[in-house]
C-alpha cells in the first residue's frame, strides 16, 4: 500500500519536474529568437535616437549618444552616405581586432533592401578574424545618410549558454529541495492524520477511552473532533450495552428461575396431584409469557436503535 506522504511526495516533484520542462522547452526553442528580438528592438530604438539627434544638426550631442551606446549596451555604429560609402564608425568594439577590411559596411544587396523598405536586419562579419554580428540598418535625416548599429553575435551566443547551464544547476537543486521540502509537508501534514488512524484502530478494538488531540483548527483539527464526538457517543452506547445486557440477565433469570423450579416440583412432587400439576403449569405458562414479553420488548428496543421501526 502506497502512503498519502509519498504520492504527495510524488506530486509536489511531478509538478516542479513539468514546470521545469516547460521552461527548458522555452529555453531551448524560443530563448534565442526571444534575446535576439530584444536586441533588435534596443538597435532600433537607439538607430531612432540618432536619427532625432542627427536632423538636430547637434554633432557634439551625437558623438555623446554614440559613446553612450558604447559603453553601456556594447553597440558600435557605422554612418554611411545612401551609396553604402561610409563617412563614420565607432571603433571601441574593434579594438584588438583589427581594423575592417574596406569603406563599406553595407553589401549591394543590403543597400537596395535598406533604400527600398527604409530599414533592414542582416548578419554581417566584420573585422580580420571574420566576426559574425548582428546589424541593423535605417536611412536617416532626409534620405541622405544610412545608420547602422552592430552588436556582436558571440556574447549572445554565450550568454544563452550560460543561462542554459546555470538553469541545469538551478533544476539539479530545486528537485532536492522540492523532494526535501515536500518530505517535510508529509510529515507535518499527514501526522494528524496518522494519529488519527491509530485511534480509529484503538475504537476498533475495543478501546472506546482513546481520543484524538486537536491541534489545527483547519480540515483535520475539524475531523478529529467529529471523531471524539463519535468515540464519546460510541463509549456511551457500549456503557448503555453493557448496564441494558446486566439488567436483562437479572431480568431473565428469575423467570426462567421459576420455570425451572415448577417444572421440578411437577415432576418430583405433584405429578399425582393433578390440581396442584396444574396451578405449576399455569404459573410456567404465565413465567414464559413474561418472558417472552421482555424479549420482544428487547427487540423492538434494538431495532429502533438500529433505525428499522420507527415509534
Amino acid at each position: 500500500m502506497r502512503k498519502i506522504s509519498h504520492k504527495l511526495i510524488l506530486l509536489i516533484t511531478v509538478v516542479i519536474a513539468l514546470t521545469l520542462a516547460s521552461i527548458w522547452i522555452y529555453n531551448s526553442y524560443f530563448l534565442e529568437d526571444v534575446y535576439l528580438k530584444s536586441r533588435i528592438e534596443i538597435l532600433q530604438n537607439s538607430a531612432s535616437e540618432i536619427d532625432l539627434i542627427y536632423k538636430s544638426n547637434d554633432a557634439e550631442a551625437l558623438e555623446n549618444y554614440i559613446d553612450e551606446i558604447l559603453i553601456e549596451k556594447n553597440i558600435n555604429s557605422h554612418i554611411s552616405t545612401i551609396k553604402g560609402e561610409l563617412v563614420f564608425t565607432s571603433q571601441s568594439m574593434m579594438k584588438g581586432r583589427g581594423h575592417m577590411n574596406n569603406r563599406r559596411v553595407i553589401s549591394q544587396a543590403d543597400l537596395k533592401r535598406i533604400l527600398s523598405n527604409g530599414e533592414a536586419i542582416t548578419t554581417i562579419r566584420q573585422g580580420n578574424n571574420n566576426t559574425e554580428m548582428l546589424a541593423y540598418s535605417m536611412v536617416m535625416g532626409d534620405q541622405d545618410a544610412i545608420i547602422t548599429l552592430t552588436v556582436l553575435l558571440e556574447p549572445i551566443n554565450k550568454t544563452i549558454e550560460i543561462m542554459k547551464t546555470q538553469l541545469l544547476y538551478i533544476s539539479i537543486i530545486l528537485l532536492i529541495v522540492t523532494i526535501s521540502i515536500g518530505a517535510f509537508i508529509a510529515r507535518v501534514f499527514l501526522k494528524p492524520i496518522e494519529k488519527l488512524n491509530y485511534a480509529v484502530n484503538q475504537i476498533a478494538v475495543g478501546n472506546m477511552e482513546e481520543r484524538v488531540e486537536i491541534t489545527t483548527r483547519d480540515e483535520i483539527g475539524e475531523l478529529s473532533q467529529n471523531f471524539n464526538e463519535m468515540a464519546e457517543k460510541l463509549n456511551r452506547v457500549e456503557l448503555l450495552r453493557k448496564e441494558l445486557i446486566s439488567n436483562v440477565s437479572h431480568d431473565l433469570r428469575t423467570p426462567l428461575g421459576l420455570i425451572k423450579g415448577y417444572a421440578e416440583m411437577i415432576r418430583d412432587i405433584h405429578a399425582d396431584n393433578p390440581e396442584k400439576t396444574n396451578e405449576d403449569l399455569n404459573i410456567i405458562i404465565e413465567e414464559s409469557d413474561r418472558l417472552s414479553e421482555m424479549v420482544n420488548e428487547i427487540l423492538d428496543s434494538s431495532q429502533f436503535q438500529s433505525g428499522y421501526i420507527e415509534l
